[in-house]
């Protein structure tokens, strides 16, 4: 089984995520989204969390070595920042227990080595990714986001840099 980087965009309310190789092809992508955003919130919280230790535990299953995803710079400035957080917080916790070896983007670097342009647009972005691979049209900005990070992450090889815990 090769070697994959899972690559994710958390957002308030969904998370686009890819996975790719350490060539930079995307094998597979989507977007999670809050199962239940209508409960109260602890129990919301209770859910979410099992959700997505289910969803990552499955996709790490499928070879993944690697895992890449967006920092937000500033929670306070979001409206609903707990997707974002438990996205974060679950990743680290997941990452560190199967010995991953893990990186953190800020948006504008990865922007600008994907672009060479670190203000750029979602639409700017879309429209790289859909230049590089065959990804149907209709996908929301976080899906574009999380491929374009997966493709970032295998081009520069980040990875060079962390010691073999294998």
């Amino acid at each position: 089984m090769e070697p994959l980087i899972f690559s994710l965009d958390p957002g308030v309310s969904k998370i686009g995520w890819a996975l790719t190789n350490l060539n930079g092809k995307t094998i597979d992508y989507g977007l999670l989204t809050d199962p239940q955003p209508d409960l109260p919130f602890n129990k919301r919280m209770n859910s979410l969390i099992n959700y997505l230790i289910f969803f990552y535990s499955n996709t790490f299953d499928r070879g993944v070595k690697y895992v890449v995803w967006e920092v937000v710079p500033s929670f306070a400035r979001m409206n609903n920042k707990d997707l974002v957080q438990a996205t974060a917080n679950t990743l680290k916790v997941l990452a560190f227990q199967r010995n991953l070896e893990y990186h953190e983007y800020q948006a504008r670097e990865w922007h600008n080595l994907f672009l060479g342009e670190p203000n750029c647009t979602k639409e700017d972005v879309k429209n790289k990714v859909l230049s590089l691979e065959n990804i149907p049209l209709k996908q929301k900005y976080d899906v574009y986001d999380a491929i374009a990070i997966g493709k970032v992450a295998a081009a520069n090889n980040i990875w060079e840099s962390f010691n073999d815990i294998s």
